[in-house]
């Protein structure tokens, strides 16, 4: 029996059990405490409030006209910066296991299950049951 952690953070989960040739992969979770940095995208037709924010610009000078390079995808709300763009999500890394070895995938509560799409998607020939 053996027991790897892939999770260097309590509140997000993420254990493999292998137990007699079987490989059990205990929660895999999606975090998304990023997405507090992240502007509402709006829906089509919709009037777009963050399109007039300013734009972050960067310190350092474009050498071509030596202003200050500006970052579209960085907005300037009261004094915060944030993502104008949409969602990026991250899973963890999954270079440490060969997850198509998985067997079976037991899920403890709602906020672990939101990365299985993600995990089925990498590997597509992963064929393990869901509990």
């Amino acid at each position: 029996m053996r027991l790897y952690c892939l999770s260097d953070d309590p509140n997000l989960p993420c254990f493999i059990l292998t137990v007699y040739g079987r490989s059990i992969l205990l929660d895999f979770p999606l975090p998304i405490d990023h997405l507090l940095d992240y502007l509402p995208i709006p829906s089509p037709g919709c009037v777009n409030r963050f399109s007039s924010l300013p734009k972050y610009k960067l310190l350092s000078h474009n050498k071509e006209n030596n202003l200050p390079q500006q970052i579209d995808e960085l907005r300037i709300l009261h004094n915060q910066l944030f993502v104008y763009s949409p969602i990026e999500f991250y899973t963890l890394d999954s270079s440490q296991y060969d997850f198509s070895l998985i067997d079976i995938i037991l899920i403890s509560n709602y906020d672990t299950l939101l990365a299985l799409p993600y995990l089925f998607k990498k590997y597509e020939n992963l064929n393990a049951q869901i509990y």
